[in-house]
């Protein structure tokens, strides 16, 4: 992911399942996501199953006081958010 230079005004993260091919016959493979936008910088980017990796890259980002962020009403969004990311 690239390193934005302006500061983040308003970010979007997004966490769900996808679905994972599997050989024909054996059964689907269901993991987790997170995805984020930062709106300003135009970047947009998924972490697969490494919320820490999202976490890290957030806060090494230059982010302006305060930041707007939308989610979906996922918990999993949101405790990243309030547990990890606390400049946000």
């Amino acid at each position: 992911m690239p390193d934005i230079q302006k500061p983040v005004e308003e970010l979007s993260v997004d966490g769900g399942k996808i679905r994972l091919r599997t050989a024909e016959g054996e059964p689907c493979t269901w993991q987790e996501y997170k995805g984020i936008s930062l709106h300003s910088a135009c970047v947009t980017g998924a972490f697969f199953q490494d919320n820490s990796a999202l976490v890290e890259w957030v806060n090494n980002q230059p982010l302006d006081s305060p930041v707007t962020c939308l989610g979906d009403g996922h918990d999993g969004v949101w405790k990243i958010r309030a547990r990890d990311c606390p400049k946000l």
